[in-house]
Protein backbone atom coordinates (compact mmCIF):
# COMPACT_ATOMS: atom_id res chain seq x y z
CA UNK A 1 0.00 0.00 0.00
CA UNK A 2 2.98 1.90 0.64
CA UNK A 3 4.47 1.52 -3.07
CA UNK A 4 1.15 2.34 -4.61
CA UNK A 5 0.70 5.71 -2.50
CA UNK A 6 4.15 6.44 -3.83
CA UNK A 7 3.39 5.12 -7.03
CA UNK A 8 0.05 7.88 -7.29
CA UNK A 9 2.18 10.55 -6.14
CA UNK A 10 4.84 10.21 -9.09
CA UNK A 11 1.56 10.42 -11.60
CA UNK A 12 0.34 13.58 -10.12
CA UNK A 13 -2.23 12.09 -8.56
CA UNK A 14 -3.87 14.83 -5.78
CA UNK A 15 -5.36 12.41 -3.19
CA UNK A 16 -7.04 9.14 -2.28
CA UNK A 17 -10.46 9.24 -1.56
CA UNK A 18 -12.68 6.39 1.10
CA UNK A 19 -13.41 3.47 -0.85
CA UNK A 20 -17.24 2.69 -0.87
CA UNK A 21 -18.88 1.67 2.47
CA UNK A 22 -18.25 -1.84 1.55
CA UNK A 23 -14.62 -2.14 1.37
CA UNK A 24 -12.57 -2.83 4.82
CA UNK A 25 -8.92 -2.74 5.20
CA UNK A 26 -7.05 -4.68 7.79
CA UNK A 27 -4.13 -2.24 7.38
CA UNK A 28 -3.58 1.44 5.97
CA UNK A 29 -0.74 3.02 4.23
CA UNK A 30 1.68 5.15 6.32
CA UNK A 31 0.54 8.72 7.14
CA UNK A 32 -3.25 7.89 5.62
CA UNK A 33 -6.06 9.29 7.61
CA UNK A 34 -8.33 6.63 9.05
CA UNK A 35 -11.48 5.97 10.72
CA UNK A 36 -12.22 2.46 12.19
CA UNK A 37 -15.33 0.66 10.18
CA UNK A 38 -16.72 -3.28 10.28
CA UNK A 39 -18.92 -5.49 8.84
CA UNK A 40 -20.90 -8.41 10.31
CA UNK A 41 -20.03 -11.87 9.11
CA UNK A 42 -21.59 -15.49 9.62
CA UNK A 43 -19.99 -18.88 9.75
CA UNK A 44 -21.95 -20.70 6.72
CA UNK A 45 -20.05 -23.86 7.51
CA UNK A 46 -22.41 -23.91 11.30
CA UNK A 47 -25.41 -26.11 10.74
CA UNK A 48 -28.60 -24.57 9.27
CA UNK A 49 -29.85 -25.14 13.24
CA UNK A 50 -27.12 -23.60 14.77
CA UNK A 51 -27.79 -20.39 12.20
CA UNK A 52 -30.89 -20.15 13.34
CA UNK A 53 -30.55 -20.42 16.99
CA UNK A 54 -27.96 -17.30 16.56
CA UNK A 55 -30.62 -15.19 14.64
CA UNK A 56 -31.98 -12.71 17.60
CA UNK A 57 -35.78 -13.66 18.93
CA UNK A 58 -36.92 -10.56 17.17
CA UNK A 59 -35.24 -11.36 14.05
CA UNK A 60 -37.35 -14.67 14.08
CA UNK A 61 -40.39 -13.57 15.25
CA UNK A 62 -40.68 -11.15 12.17
CA UNK A 63 -39.49 -13.59 10.12
CA UNK A 64 -42.04 -16.56 10.91
CA UNK A 65 -44.71 -13.78 10.82
CA UNK A 66 -43.46 -12.53 7.35
CA UNK A 67 -43.96 -16.20 5.58
CA UNK A 68 -46.84 -16.88 7.33
CA UNK A 69 -48.32 -13.58 5.84
CA UNK A 70 -47.20 -14.75 2.53
CA UNK A 71 -44.17 -13.23 1.31
CA UNK A 72 -42.41 -14.81 -0.79
CA UNK A 73 -38.45 -14.48 -1.55
CA UNK A 74 -37.64 -14.83 -5.46
CA UNK A 75 -34.46 -15.32 -7.10
CA UNK A 76 -33.01 -14.56 -10.62
CA UNK A 77 -31.76 -12.05 -13.00
CA UNK A 78 -34.72 -10.99 -14.51
CA UNK A 79 -35.04 -8.69 -11.47
CA UNK A 80 -32.56 -6.84 -11.99
CA UNK A 81 -34.26 -3.79 -13.37
CA UNK A 82 -37.09 -3.70 -10.09
CA UNK A 83 -33.73 -4.43 -7.79
CA UNK A 84 -32.16 -1.03 -9.47
CA UNK A 85 -35.04 0.81 -8.85
CA UNK A 86 -35.48 0.22 -4.92
CA UNK A 87 -31.62 0.28 -4.44
CA UNK A 88 -31.10 3.75 -6.05
CA UNK A 89 -35.14 5.06 -4.44
CA UNK A 90 -33.25 3.87 -0.95
CA UNK A 91 -29.96 5.63 -1.72
CA UNK A 92 -31.83 8.89 -2.87
CA UNK A 93 -33.73 8.55 0.33
CA UNK A 94 -30.40 9.49 2.18
CA UNK A 95 -29.03 11.81 -0.26
CA UNK A 96 -26.71 9.30 -1.68
CA UNK A 97 -26.27 9.14 -5.69
CA UNK A 98 -26.06 5.10 -6.98
CA UNK A 99 -24.74 4.33 -9.87
CA UNK A 100 -26.58 4.57 -13.64
CA UNK A 101 -28.88 1.94 -14.76
CA UNK A 102 -26.41 1.12 -17.96
CA UNK A 103 -23.52 0.67 -15.59
CA UNK A 104 -25.48 -1.78 -13.11
CA UNK A 105 -26.23 -3.92 -15.49
CA UNK A 106 -22.43 -4.27 -16.45
CA UNK A 107 -21.51 -4.36 -13.34
CA UNK A 108 -24.44 -8.21 -12.99
CA UNK A 109 -23.43 -9.01 -16.31
CA UNK A 110 -19.50 -8.90 -15.87
CA UNK A 111 -20.18 -11.37 -12.60
CA UNK A 112 -23.69 -12.69 -13.39
CA UNK A 113 -22.82 -16.71 -13.05
CA UNK A 114 -21.52 -15.35 -9.52
CA UNK A 115 -24.07 -13.18 -8.53
CA UNK A 116 -27.67 -13.54 -7.03
CA UNK A 117 -30.67 -11.18 -7.28
CA UNK A 118 -33.12 -12.01 -4.43
CA UNK A 119 -36.39 -10.20 -3.73
CA UNK A 120 -39.21 -10.26 -0.97
CA UNK A 121 -42.17 -10.48 -2.86
CA UNK A 122 -45.77 -9.88 -0.88
CA UNK A 123 -49.16 -10.30 -3.25
CA UNK A 124 -47.39 -9.21 -6.40
CA UNK A 125 -45.26 -6.32 -4.67
CA UNK A 126 -41.86 -6.31 -4.42
CA UNK A 127 -41.13 -5.53 -1.12
CA UNK A 128 -37.02 -5.41 -0.78
CA UNK A 129 -34.02 -6.39 -2.59
CA UNK A 130 -30.24 -7.69 -2.65
CA UNK A 131 -27.75 -7.99 -4.57
CA UNK A 132 -24.90 -10.38 -3.74
CA UNK A 133 -22.19 -11.54 -5.38
CA UNK A 134 -20.68 -14.87 -4.18
CA UNK A 135 -17.72 -17.17 -4.43
CA UNK A 136 -17.12 -20.36 -2.62
CA UNK A 137 -15.20 -18.49 -0.11
CA UNK A 138 -17.55 -15.92 0.98
CA UNK A 139 -20.97 -13.96 -0.32
CA UNK A 140 -21.27 -10.10 -0.23
CA UNK A 141 -24.30 -8.66 0.68
CA UNK A 142 -23.52 -5.36 -1.49
CA UNK A 143 -26.40 -3.97 -2.31
CA UNK A 144 -29.99 -3.60 -0.61
CA UNK A 145 -33.08 -1.74 -1.14
CA UNK A 146 -36.67 -1.63 -0.44
CA UNK A 147 -39.51 0.05 -0.82
CA UNK A 148 -41.17 3.14 1.77
CA UNK A 149 -43.82 1.16 3.30
CA UNK A 150 -42.62 -2.48 3.39
CA UNK A 151 -44.09 -5.03 5.11
CA UNK A 152 -42.92 -6.45 8.64
CA UNK A 153 -40.21 -8.99 8.48
CA UNK A 154 -40.12 -9.02 4.45
CA UNK A 155 -36.42 -7.59 4.35
CA UNK A 156 -35.41 -10.18 7.46
CA UNK A 157 -36.93 -12.92 5.37
CA UNK A 158 -35.26 -11.80 2.40
CA UNK A 159 -31.46 -12.20 4.45
CA UNK A 160 -32.56 -15.58 6.10
CA UNK A 161 -33.74 -16.60 2.67
CA UNK A 162 -30.13 -15.55 0.72
CA UNK A 163 -28.10 -17.25 4.07
CA UNK A 164 -29.74 -20.48 3.21
CA UNK A 165 -29.54 -20.27 -0.06
CA UNK A 166 -25.75 -19.51 -0.04
CA UNK A 167 -24.91 -22.14 2.69
CA UNK A 168 -27.07 -24.77 0.56
CA UNK A 169 -24.32 -24.11 -2.38
CA UNK A 170 -21.30 -24.24 0.03
CA UNK A 171 -20.57 -20.47 0.55
CA UNK A 172 -18.33 -20.86 3.62
CA UNK A 173 -19.02 -17.23 4.69
CA UNK A 174 -21.73 -14.88 4.54
CA UNK A 175 -20.74 -11.13 4.91
CA UNK A 176 -23.15 -7.97 5.45
CA UNK A 177 -20.35 -5.64 4.53
CA UNK A 178 -20.18 -2.50 6.39
CA UNK A 179 -20.85 -1.52 9.68
CA UNK A 180 -20.14 1.59 11.69
CA UNK A 181 -18.28 1.15 15.14
CA UNK A 182 -20.55 2.52 18.13
CA UNK A 183 -22.93 4.53 15.34
CA UNK A 184 -24.64 6.88 17.80
CA UNK A 185 -28.51 5.52 19.60
CA UNK A 186 -31.18 6.64 17.37
CA UNK A 187 -29.49 7.22 14.44
CA UNK A 188 -30.08 5.12 11.31
CA UNK A 189 -26.69 3.69 11.29
CA UNK A 190 -27.23 2.35 14.89
CA UNK A 191 -30.41 1.05 13.08
CA UNK A 192 -28.91 -0.69 10.28
CA UNK A 193 -25.85 -2.09 12.71
CA UNK A 194 -28.64 -3.69 14.58
CA UNK A 195 -30.10 -5.21 11.64
CA UNK A 196 -27.10 -6.84 11.08
CA UNK A 197 -26.07 -7.66 13.96
CA UNK A 198 -29.23 -9.79 14.93
CA UNK A 199 -28.65 -11.78 12.53
CA UNK A 200 -25.92 -13.14 15.10
CA UNK A 201 -22.66 -12.57 12.79
CA UNK A 202 -19.10 -11.81 14.16
CA UNK A 203 -18.40 -8.05 14.03
CA UNK A 204 -14.80 -7.53 12.01
CA UNK A 205 -13.27 -4.68 12.51
CA UNK A 206 -11.18 -2.82 10.21
CA UNK A 207 -10.36 0.92 8.66
CA UNK A 208 -11.39 3.30 6.10
CA UNK A 209 -8.95 5.18 5.28
CA UNK A 210 -7.79 7.96 3.09
CA UNK A 211 -4.66 9.57 1.65
CA UNK A 212 -3.74 13.42 1.14
CA UNK A 213 -0.80 13.38 -2.07
CA UNK A 214 -1.21 17.26 -2.88
CA UNK A 215 -2.31 19.38 0.35
CA UNK A 216 -3.29 22.15 -2.25
CA UNK A 217 -5.89 19.83 -4.09
CA UNK A 218 -6.92 17.60 -0.48
CA UNK A 219 -8.18 20.50 0.91
CA UNK A 220 -10.14 21.82 -2.07
CA UNK A 221 -11.90 18.16 -1.44
CA UNK A 222 -12.39 18.71 2.02
CA UNK A 223 -13.87 21.89 1.77
CA UNK A 224 -15.99 20.52 -0.94
CA UNK A 225 -16.57 17.24 0.96
CA UNK A 226 -17.55 19.28 4.00
CA UNK A 227 -19.35 21.78 2.76
CA UNK A 228 -21.90 19.40 1.03
CA UNK A 229 -22.23 15.95 3.31
CA UNK A 230 -20.70 17.84 5.95
CA UNK A 231 -17.33 15.60 5.86
CA UNK A 232 -16.91 12.08 4.04
CA UNK A 233 -16.81 8.15 5.97
CA UNK A 234 -13.49 9.06 7.35
CA UNK A 235 -14.50 12.61 8.71
CA UNK A 236 -17.65 11.23 10.33
CA UNK A 237 -15.92 8.29 12.03
CA UNK A 238 -12.63 9.53 12.79
CA UNK A 239 -13.26 10.93 15.97
CA UNK A 240 -13.72 7.57 17.06
CA UNK A 241 -10.60 5.82 16.58
CA UNK A 242 -9.11 8.78 18.73
CA UNK A 243 -11.41 7.31 21.48
CA UNK A 244 -10.70 4.33 21.24
CA UNK A 245 -6.96 5.33 21.67
CA UNK A 246 -7.90 7.21 24.42
CA UNK A 247 -9.70 4.28 25.93
CA UNK A 248 -6.76 1.87 25.37
CA UNK A 249 -4.29 4.83 27.22
CA UNK A 250 -6.24 4.81 29.82
CA UNK A 251 -6.89 0.90 30.68
CA UNK A 252 -3.10 0.50 30.41
CA UNK A 253 -2.38 3.29 32.90
CA UNK A 254 -4.61 1.59 35.42
CA UNK A 255 -2.15 -0.06 38.22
Amino acid sequence: MNSAMKYFHSIGAGLVIPATANTIFRTCPDGAITAPYGSFVLDLTAPEESLWKNVHSKHRNVIRNAAKNGVEIKSGTEYLDIAYELIRDTLKRSKVKFMSQHSFRCFVSSVKENTKIFVADYKGTVQGVAVIPFSDYSAYYLYGGSNRNTISGATNLLQWEAIRSFRNLGVRRYDFVGARINPEKGSKQKSLMAFKQRFGGQLVQGYMWKYALNPLRYGVYALAVGLLRGGDVVDQERHKLCSERLSYKEKSEIP
